[in-house]
Parts: C-alpha cells; sequence; structure tokens
C-alpha cells in the first residue's frame, strides 16, 4: 500500500505528508466586502479554516454561512438581534478547530475576526470557554466596551511578542481586516497556543518557539488585572518569522517533485536530512518506497501548523509540523501529526521525518461482522466500537533497548492502559488474553458493542474528546523502562483524531456493504480462485481497502487485498483471487473512512474449522 496512514489490516510504508500555506494578512483587500446588513472577517488558527460560519444572536436564532477562500466569511444578520456570537467550525492542519468571536450592533456591515485569539476574548467575557458560552445562548455580557476592554488587555499580554515580530501596535485583534498569507499578524498565529485547563476556567497561552506560557484566569475582568504576565520572552521569534516560510517552501519542494508522475530516488534525496528518520524507517528505506507512491502524484500538500521550533541547539534546529493532504480536486485525502524538519548548517530547511523508532498509529474503529464457525453462528451483524492501536518495530536495533511490550495509556482506557507484546516473529503488536477483541488481530479495543456489555457506557463515551492524546510506554521483559525516541518524558505522545462511537450512534451508523457477494450465505460457499466483489457505501475522498483470505483443510492459506484510494466514488469493483482449492475457513473484509477519520470494517468471517482468522 503506498497510502500514508496504515489500513486496518496491513500497515505499511511511512507517513509522509506535508503541507505548504498559511495563513495571514493585514490589510483586507482580499476581504469579502460586508453589506450594512451583514458582518464579515477571516476565520483562522494559524491556517484558514476550512468550514462554516455559524451566527447566533441575543434570542438564540442562528445563521449558517461557509468559509470561502483563505478563510474569509460573510453572513447576513438582517432580522437579527444585537449582540451577536459566532462559531467557526473547521479543519487545518490535521486538526479540527471550533472557534469563537462576538459582535455588537455597532459591528453591522463591519469586519469580525475568528480566530483563537478572538476566541479568548469572548472566554473572558464569558468566564468560561466560549463553547460553552455559545451553546448557552446568554449573551447578556457582550457589550462594545467589554469586548474593547478585553481584546485591550489580551493584546497588552501580547505586545512584546507582537511587537518583535512587527505587528503593528495600534492592532485590533477583533476588527483588524487580514487576508492570509500576508501579514506580521499570521506570524503571531502560526505561533500562539491556546488551551484550556480541564474546569474550563484557566487559560494558558503558549508561544511554540520560545516555549513561554502565561496563565488567563478567565473569571477576572481586564478592569481587575492592572499587571498582567507578558508574552515578553521574544528571543528567535524573528528568525522563527524567517523560517516559517522557508519551512513551507521545503515541503513545497519535495511535493512539486510528485506534480506530473513518480520521482527518483536521486531526486528527492536531497530534500532529505542524512538522519531522516519516520515510522521507524531510515532514509534509504524511505526513498525505496517514496518513488512508488502514487497516491502523492498531482496532490498537494498544505495547511501546514507549527507545533514547534526548537532553537536550543544551533546545529540542529528542528521544527514540528501538522498538515492536510489535498488531491488535485481540493479535497482533502489525509491528515498527519508530529512531522519533523531540520535547518541544516547551510541553512537549509530539509525533511527529518516523525523520528521515532517505532511505527506506531492511533484511531478510532467501528466494526460490523457476521460470521459463522464451530462455535456458533450469527446471522445478524454484531457492532462494536472503539479503539485500535497499531505498534511495529521494522528496525530493532536502534530501539535504546530490548523492548519486551508497550503499556498505552489515555482517556477512555483501563486505568493501568493496554499492554501490547512484542511478537517473536515480526509484524502487529498485539494485546493479551481477554483485552483481545478480535476484529483486528488483537489490536481492538472495544468500548461498546451490539452484542456484549460494554465497557463504557454512552455518557462516558460521549464525553471523551477529539484529538485526544495517548502515551505509549516501553518496557523490557524484566519491567524496566525503555526511553523512547527524543521525548523528554522517555514515552511517545500519540493523538487520536476523532472519539469513538457510543452504542446509540453505533447501531444507527452507515457501514460499507457487500452486494456481491450478495449475502453472508453466498460468501460461504466460496472456496477458492476468483471471487467477484462489489462494495457500495463508501466515504469519498478517503482511504479504503478490501481485503480477502482463505485456509485450506490441510493449512494451506492465502490472502489478497485491493486498496481504494480517494475518489468521489461511493461504491468499488474488484476481483480478488485466492490460488487455493476447497477453503474451509475464509474472511472478507472492507474498510472505508469517515469524515472525521474513523475506521468502518465490515467483516464476513466464516470457520468451520478451529484455526482463527489472521
Amino acid at each position: 500500500m503506498n497510502k500514508y496512514f496504515r489500513c486496518v489490516w496491513a500497515p505499511v510504508g511511512l507517513s509522509l505528508v506535508l503541507a505548504l500555506s498559511a495563513c495571514g494578512g493585514d490589510g483586507g483587500d482580499d476581504d469579502p466586502p460586508a453589506t450594512a446588513q451583514s458582518i464579515s472577517g477571516t476565520a483562522a488558527a494559524g491556517v484558514p479554516l476550512a468550514g462554516t460560519v455559524t451566527v447566533k444572536d441575543a434570542t438564540g436564532q442562528t445563521r449558517t454561512s461557509p468559509i470561502g477562500n483563505n478563510g474569509q466569511y460573510t453572513i447576513d444578520v438582517s432580522g437579527l438581534t444585537a449582540p451577536f456570537v459566532f462559531r467557526a467550525e473547521g479543519n487545518v492542519g490535521g486538526n479540527t478547530y471550533v472557534i469563537h468571536s462576538a459582535a455588537t450592533s455597532a459591528d453591522v456591515g463591519g469586519t469580525i475576526n475568528i480566530t483563537p485569539l478572538t476566541d479568548l476574548v469572548l472566554a473572558n467575557i464569558a468566564g468560561q470557554v466560549a463553547e460553552r458560552y455559545f451553546d448557552q445562548g446568554q449573551f447578556s455580557g457582550v457589550s462594545k466596551a467589554e469586548l474593547d476592554a478585553e481584546a485591550a488587555k489580551l493584546k497588552e499580554k501580547l505586545l512584546p511578542m507582537l511587537q518583535a515580530i512587527g505587528v503593528d501596535s495600534s492592532i485590533d485583534l477583533l476588527r483588524t481586516p487580514f487576508t492570509p498569507l500576508a501579514s506580521a499578524l499570521d506570524t503571531a498565529l502560526d505561533q500562539i497556543r491556546i488551551s484550556t485547563d480541564p474546569s474550563g476556567h484557566v487559560a494558558t497561552i503558549t508561544n511554540v518557539v520560545t516555549q513561554q506560557s502565561i496563565q488567563d484566569d478567565l473569571a477576572v475582568k481586564a478592569a481587575q488585572e492592572a499587571a498582567p504576565d507578558k508574552m515578553d520572552d521574544v528571543g528567535n521569534l524573528n528568525t522563527a518569522a524567517s523560517d516559517i516560510p522557508k519551512i513551507r517552501e521545503a515541503l513545497l519542494a519535495f511535493s512539486s517533485k510528485y506534480a506530473t508522475g513518480l520521482p527518483s530516488t536521486g531526486v528527492l534525496a536531497p530534500l532529505l536530512s542524512d538522519d531522516f528518520l519516520d515510522h521507524d524507517q531510515g532514509k534509504d528505506d524511505f526513498l525505496s518506497e517514496a518513488v512508488t507512491f502514487e497516491d502523492l502524484v498531482g496532490a498537494k500538500f498544505t495547511n501546514v501548523v507549527i507545533d514547534a521550533i526548537d532553537y536550543s541547539d544551533t546545529s540542529r534546529i528542528t521544527a514540528k509540523v501538522r498538515f492536510d493532504v489535498v488531491d488535485s480536486d481540493g479535497h482533502v485525502t489525509e491528515r498527519g501529526v508530529d512531522f519533523r524538519l531540520r535547518k541544516g548548517l547551510d541553512g537549509v530547511w530539509r525533511l527529518l521525518g516523525d523520528q521515532r523508532v517505532l511505527d506506531i498509529e492511533g484511531a478510532v474503529l467501528a466494526f460490523s461482522g457476521t460470521y459463522a464457525s464451530t462455535g456458533g453462528i450469527n446471522p445478524d451483524a454484531c457492532r462494536a466500537s472503539g479503539f485500535t492501536f497499531w505498534i511495529q518495530d521494522r528496525d530493532d536495533s536502534n530501539n535504546g533497548g530490548d523492548i519486551a511490550y508497550i503499556i498505552v495509556t489515555g482517556p477512555g482506557l483501563p486505568e493501568f492502559g493496554l499492554r501490547f507484546n512484542a511478537p517473536s516473529t515480526g509484524g502487529n503488536w498485539r494485546m493479551p488474553g481477554n483485552l483481545e477483541g478480535g476484529a483486528d488481530g488483537g489490536n481492538f479495543h472495544i468500548l461498546t458493542s451490539s452484542c456484549q456489555t460494554p465497557l463504557l457506557e454512552d455518557s462516558a463515551i460521549a464525553a471523551l474528546a477529539p484529538d485526544a492524546s495517548y502515551t505509549l510506554t516501553a518496557y523490557t521483559v524484566t519491567n524496566v523502562k525503555v526511553p523512547l525516541g527524543d521525548e523528554a518524558s522517555g514515552t511517545y505522545q500519540l493523538r487520536v483524531r476523532s472519539k469513538p462511537l457510543t452504542r446509540a450512534e453505533l447501531l444507527s451508523a452507515s457501514f460499507p456493504t457487500f452486494t456481491s457477494p450478495a449475502s453472508f450465505s453466498a460468501f460461504t460457499a466460496y472456496q477458492g480462485g476468483e471471487l467477484p466483489l462489489v462494495v457500495t457505501g463508501l466515504t469519498p475522498y478517503t482511504f479504503g481497502e478490501i481485503y480477502l483470505y482463505g485456509q485450506e483443510a490441510g493449512g494451506n492459506s492465502a490472502s489478497a487485498e485491493k486498496e481504494l484510494l480517494p475518489s468521489s466514488a461511493t461504491s468499488f469493483s474488484t476481483t480478488l483471487t485466492l490460488n487455493l482449492q476447497s477453503v474451509q475457513g475464509k474472511t472478507l473484509r472492507v474498510e472505508t473512512d469517515d469524515a472525521s477519520g474513523r475506521h468502518f470494517v465490515t467483516a464476513y468471517d466464516h470457520y468451520p474449522l478451529p484455526s482463527p482468522p489472521p
């Protein structure tokens, strides 16, 4: 397979996907014109959002408008009652963002931006996270005086940083128009990250270059903050402002090699650092696969979000980024995180990979399986939802220790985590004993199911957040911790983009469907050779896979698969062949992703033999 992230049954290759554009720009030449009854602006979170803007008025009425090119929006507020609160929802750089802003009647006909900074301004007015405030719909605290006061206080906190990178001190964070790829304000958005503690009452503002952080108590109004902490560590901010475009240029240089076809290793090699490592593949091994990545031909790498630039060692300056991959029709086909680039002593940025000594991925899996075996027959599909983690060790010589097992901990998992044991013959690591879910060879941890008691109630699953972080800790056979990679904690952090389905969502979900074979019974009659297949219910512009496995009574086995590349199609036809006769046990599976990155799997398993599927 050539896809960057592996499907359920065939983890291969590496996740090299990159991106090139940013957000920014003071000056509103490209802003959509606002009428006397509308409000316009830019929705961006380091890069422009792709999604929608919803306005909610003082009476709870809402209107929604799509976000246009470069994050620009215009929304009609005629007939609505001020004040207004805005919500921009969209994807950028591998993440889904929900950010907010606000306006009063004085802003109608003008500009209101929606950024993480305006979200924080609104949160300070509300005394809680802006998302909850929008949902509650009680906006009595939103006045022009309050908006101006909180925006001015936030600017005061950020001003040393803003001025260091050339932002005019007179800027209005709410109302100054900006256009992506054009301004110092964009550089500020590239470098600022805002997070909120679990209580929703304290926000932390972090500069990804200096790693300086300050806290903002949302319950304290601007007038009460006489001498707030300021983002006054400005070291390397100008250098970063110069480096960020070069980082994007390095990614663009790589993607351009696939503009019309597959490049040679000699063309790609100069764009990679000598110490390149990605998903436990070094430079040479990666290059040998990269020249087969047909999925990259004609694709664009866009929406780079800068997560960090480390200037602590001038000989090893490193940036960590997130990205989207966009096909020739403008559809996002893949997203990724934790990719790194390094600045050489010659000043040139080159690709570095994720620098991890393991090939790892985590995702949400929804499974619908129909089976027959010596243990009984399940004529109706059994559905399950939970987490699936893939761990492979392609090169055990670079681990820094002999890893025997890994513990994965994080939201929704058992208190002491999930244990994955290193296989003696290579391949996917598996959970032992009764933790083995079965749908993915021991990689699937089921949270809820239609045919067994759930581990978590729907309310607990619904409370899980998307883009949650999970920790992987490695141990030797004698339970001694093995430090992983260059992470200070000696662990790897792995983010899971979406959250699992609740049981209610699982029962109503749409899964891909086999229309050929026409039924499970028809599949049980398959004895080997060619098997014509037709699948419907695929999600457009996502990766997928069809997989067929068979086993003869004597023990011979074979498998075949077909990768489904992103396209507009919702159905697919193919023929898979197993060079077997009198097949006894067999498996047929299809996977498609939904728009949130969840893997949806439909499976037929027919095992009159006692042998399990692979």
